[in-house]
C-alpha cells in the first residue's frame, strides 16, 4: 500500500502509527538523495516492508509501485496534476493485483478538494478532445 499525505506531521504521524505493524518506508520533502534511494527500494524489494507513506510531490513522476495494488490519499491535494500521476504509480504491465485508490475526508472542505482536483482533469480531458477533434478536422 501507498499512503499520500500533504503535510509533514502526518507523514510524521502515519509513520509512527503504521511502521510498527506494516514495516512501513516513509519519503517526504526532509529525506533527499541516498535516503530517499533507499527508502522507495526498501518498499519495492524488502518483502517485510509492507507499505509507503509520502508527499504526493515525492512519488508523482518518475515511479512506478506495481508492488502496491492500494492508494490512499490521507488528505486533499489540490494539484489536479499531482493526484493524476500520483494514481498511475501503480498502474504498469507489471501491476498483477486489482488496484484501488482511496480519499480521506473528515470535512466537506476536504470533499470539495477531491471533487475540484476530479473535475479539473475531467474538464482539461474534454478541453484536449476538443482541440484533437479541431486539429483532425
Amino acid at each position: 500500500f501507498v499512503v499520500l499525505a500533504n503535510h509533514h506531521a502526518e507523514v510524521d504521524f502515519l509513520q509512527e502509527m503504521l511502521s510498527p505493524k506494516y514495516n512501513t518506508a516513509w519519503v517526504d520533502g526532509r529525506r533527499t538523495g541516498a535516503a530517499r534511494e533507499k527508502a522507495f527500494l526498501g518498499f519495492m524489494n524488502d518483502p517485510n516492508c509492507r507499505g509507503l507513506i509520502a508527499h504526493p510531490k515525492t512519488v508523482s513522476h518518475g515511479l512506478e509501485f506495481s508492488i502496491a495494488d492500494t492508494l490512499i490519499w490521507w488528505s486533499p491535494c489540490h494539484s489536479a496534476e499531482l493526484v493524476a500521476q500520483a494514481n498511475e504509480r501503480m498502474a504498469s504491465a507489471a501491476q498483477n493485483h486489482p488496484m484501488g485508490v482511496y480519499q480521506l475526508g473528515g470535512h466537506r472542505v476536504e470533499w470539495n478538494v477531491y471533487t475540484s482536483s476530479g473535475n479539473k482533469l475531467a474538464y482539461q480531458a474534454s478541453t484536449l478532445e476538443q482541440f484533437k477533434s479541431f486539429v483532425n478536422d
